[in-house]
């Protein structure tokens, strides 16, 4: 401060407002802690974006293992696949696809399909 005060930088605003100059650059001001604060701010934020990600992921799991079961019913019933996807009401396209993938692992259960299909949409 004495520096830019000599050189005539701010040097009125620096010898009148000397005091305080002092105390923000002492006493208000720590980087260390200022980075903490904003890296808590940021892992903050992040921590919530993840966890509505998983809940997003989880509920979308759920009605896909949800409709993998009805699919796999309705085809055990012999039920072909026009007439899965009318009763309840998808893409034939869906229901092929949930129905190869179950073909393709009769040991999966429905849960574990309904990831494969989640990872496929």
């Amino acid at each position: 401060m004495t520096e830019c005060i000599r050189e005539g930088i701010l040097a009125d605003f620096l010898l009148s407002q000397r005091a305080e100059v002092i105390a923000v650059s002492i006493f208000e001001y720590n980087e260390e802690m200022e980075m903490k604060k904003i890296r808590e701010s940021e892992y903050k934020s992040g921590k919530e974006d993840g966890i509505a990600q998983g809940i997003a992921r989880g509920a979308a799991l759920g009605e896909a293992e949800t409709i993998i079961s009805l699919i796999r019913k309705k085809s055990q019933k012999g039920l072909d696949i026009n007439e899965i996807a009318d009763i309840l009401e998808l893409d034939v396209c869906y229901v092929k696809k949930a129905l190869d993938l179950l073909s393709e692992n009769p040991d999966k259960t429905d849960m574990q399909v309904a990831e494969l299909i989640i990872g496929l949409v």
